[in-house]
C-alpha cells in the first residue's frame, strides 16, 4: 500500500513533505487541522525574550543505523560561525554528559558561501559519541551556561519493503482540501513544521535558508520506515517505464546485500502539456476533464536532479542527493531506459517535442477516476483558482526574498515577505506548533 506523509511549514506559504508509506504511523503525527491563517503572534515572545544567538533546536533521536553503534543526533538552526562544539554536551541523566563528535552544516556552502551560506543561522546536525547504555525519553542539551530539556525520539527499528516520498511544496486552501480527502481515506499523514520563536527586537525566521529546508529533508531520512526513500516537490514525478514500478527497479539497482549502491541519481526532465492545464478564466468544469494529461511532453534540461535512497545507509541526506552514506555505500546514476525524473513548471516551453514517445501518465479509466475523486473532495462547491492574480506579487516577493539584510543573502520564506500584500487575494496556511512539532531555543 502507498501511504503518503506530508510535512507542513512555512516555506512559500508552508511546507508540504507527502511520503508514500506503509501503515505504519510515526509517533504522534500531527492532524491536517494543526494549521491556519497566518498568526505569527502564536510564536512570538516578549521583549528580551531571545538574546540573539540562540540555537534552535527542532529534533533530537537516537541514530542506530551507525555501524560504530547508537548515537544521539539533534537537529537545529544555529550560528555556526560562533559555533564551539565543546560548548554543547547532551545529560542523559544521572549527571552523564555525551559530547559531540561532530557539527555538521545541512546545506552545501557551510557557514559561509553563496546561496544561503551568508545566512546568519546555519541548519546543522550534531552527533554524539557512541553510547550503548540506556536513554531516556527526555535529554537535557547545555550549551555553555544555557539548557533545555528536549524529548528523545526513536527512529524506526527496521525497514519494511516500501517506498516513501517525502515532498515540498505551498499549502493552500485548495491543497489542504485534497489532503483532507487523503487523510479521511488513510493514505496521508501530517505533521507541520512551524516558525520559530521571535521577538520585536530579532526575527530568526529570517535569518535562516528558505525556512530551515534543508532540515525537513534530513528528517525524511529519520521518520521513514520504508527500504527506499526519495524527496520531492509536490510538481515532480518519478516515471517508471515499461509498465515496472520504481520500487521495483531501485531494487535491482541497489541490492543492500550483494552490491555497495545505496542510491540512485536522476536527471532533470522538463514536463509540459501541448494543452493548457488551467482554463482562462478558471471554469473547474472545464478543468476537471484533465484532458492535458493526455499529451505530456518530457525532455532533458540541465537543471539539479533528484535521487532515491536506501534509507538504513542516509547519513547526510540533501535535497539533491547524498552527501555522505554509512557503510561505505556509494551513489550511481537511474538508467533512464527503466525510470525517469519529471518535473512541472508553468515556464517550460510546450512547443519542445518529446523525448520519450512512451510516455503515458494515466489511461482514461484513471483520468476517469480522478474526476470522481474531484467531484467527491469538492461536493460542496467548485475550488477557486487565484494564481493570475496573485503571479506578479510572488515574482516580486521571490525577487525580494533573496536580498536578504545587509552582511546576509538568506533566501527568506515568500510567505513572510508576501503575506499581507497577498491577504485577501489568495488563502495561504500556516502551521502551529504541536507537542512533536516546535523549536527550543537555547
Amino acid at each position: 500500500m502507498r501511504r503518503i506523509f506530508v510535512f507542513m511549514g512555512v516555506i512559500a506559504a508552508i511546507v508540504v513533505f507527502v511520503s508514500f508509506r506503509s501503515n505504519h504511523r510515526f509517533e504522534n503525527l500531527a492532524h491536517i487541522d494543526a494549521f491556519e491563517p497566518y498568526n505569527p503572534d502564536r510564536v512570538k515572545l516578549p521583549l528580551g525574550g531571545l538574546r540573539g544567538d540562540e540555537m534552535f533546536v527542532y529534533y533530537a533521536y537516537v541514530e542506530i543505523r551507525d555501524p560504530a553503534g547508537p548515537k544521539i543526533r539533534i537537529l537545529a538552526n544555529v550560528v555556526c560561525s560562533e559555533l564551539v562544539l565543546q560548548d554543547i554536551q547532551i545529560d542523559v541523566g544521572a549527571g552523564f554528559l555525551l559530547p559531540l563528535e561532530r557539527a555538521k552544516t545541512l546545506g552545501t556552502y557551510g557557514c559561509r558561501g553563496g546561496a544561503g551560506g551568508r545566512c546568519k543561522l546555519q541548519e546543522m546536525e550534531f552527533t554524539s559519541i557512541v553510547y550503548p547504555g540506556p536513554l531516556p525519553d527526555e535529554i537535557t542539551i547545555h550549551r555553555k551556561e544555557f539548557s533545555a530539556d528536549v524529548k528523545l525520539h526513536r527512529m524506526p527499528s527496521n525497514y519494511k519493503r516500501g517506498l516513501n516520498s517525502c515532498i515540498i511544496a505551498p499549502l493552500f486552501w485548495t491543497t489542504k482540501r485534497l489532503l483532507e480527502y487523503y487523510v479521511a481515506q488513510g493514505v496521508v499523514d501530517v505533521r507541520p513544521f512551524p516558525w520559530m520563536p521571535y521577538t520585536d527586537e530579532y526575527n530568526p525566521n529570517d535569518h535562516t535558508f528558505y525556512g530551515a529546508e534543508h532540515i525537513t529533508c534530513f528528517f525524511c531520512a529519520v521518520w521513514s520506515d520504508t527500504t527506499v526513500t526519495t524527496m520531492n516537490d509536490v510538481d515532480e514525478l518519478f516515471w517508471a517505464r515499461k509498465g515496472d514500478t520504481l520500487l521495483n527497479v531501485t531494487d535491482r539497482l541497489s541490492d543492500p546485500i550483494t552490491e555497495d549502491v545505496g542510491g540512485l541519481a536522476m536527471r532533470h526532465h522538463a514536463l509540459v502539456f501541448t494543452s493548457p492545464m488551467a482554463p482562462s478564466p478558471w471554469d473547474f468544469e472545464k478543468f476537471k476533464q484533465l484532458n492535458f494529461l493526455r499529451d505530456p511532453i518530457a525532455y532533458w534540461q540541465g537543471r539539479m536532479g533528484k535521487h532515491l535512497y536506501r534509507t538504513e545507509y542516509a547519513k547526510l541526506p540533501w535535497i539533491h542527493a547524498m552527501r555522505e552514506w554509512y557503510d561505505h555505500k556509494r551513489t550511481v546514476d537511474m538508467p533512464e531506459e527503466q525510470a525517469v525524473y519529471l518535473h512541472m513548471r508553468a515556464n517550460y516551453n510546450e512547443n519542445r517535442s518529446t523525448e520519450f514517445p512512451d510516455l503515458k501518465l494515466f489511461t482514461d479509466a484513471e483520468i476517469k477516476g480522478l474526476r470522481e475523486t474531484l467531484d467527491a473532495i469538492f461536493a460542496d462547491g467548485p475550488p477557486g483558482y487565484e494564481a493570475p492574480n496573485t503571479r506578479n506579487y510572488t515574482e516580486y516577493c521571490k525577487k525580494m526574498s533573496s536580498r536578504g539584510f545587509e552582511g546576509w543573502d538568506c533566501v527568506k520564506p515568500v510567505g513572510t515577505l508576501c503575506y499581507s500584500e497577498l491577504r485577501g487575494k489568495d488563502e495561504w496556511l500556516h502551521a502551529i506548533p504541536t507537542p512533536d512539532s516546535f523549536w527550543t531555543p537555547i
